[in-house]
């Protein structure tokens, strides 16, 4: 993966994650380069929450977070 997809995925999860969740409550959003269970690159990604706000954070928004897609018709390599 191209450092330039690192950033533009790193710089969506990121805006993905407050969208869902709030602004005050995702404190940062972590991207790190790894491979998966087949050997291909992937992207790790932690999301950061402010302490004592869990009981802001619907199911839906966690679930909506969790499972957000990037268009498949955008290049990244």
């Amino acid at each position: 993966m191209s450092t330039i997809a690192f950033d533009r995925i790193s710089a969506i999860a990121k805006d993905a994650a407050r969208a869902n969740l709030g602004g005050k409550v995702v404190q940062r959003v972590l991207s790190e380069p790894t491979t998966d269970s087949e050997g291909e690159d992937a992207l790790r990604i932690t999301i950061v929450i402010a302490p004592n706000t869990i009981d802001q954070i619907s199911g839906d928004a966690l679930l909506d977070t969790l499972d957000y897609r990037l268009d498949q018709s955008a290049p990244f390599n």
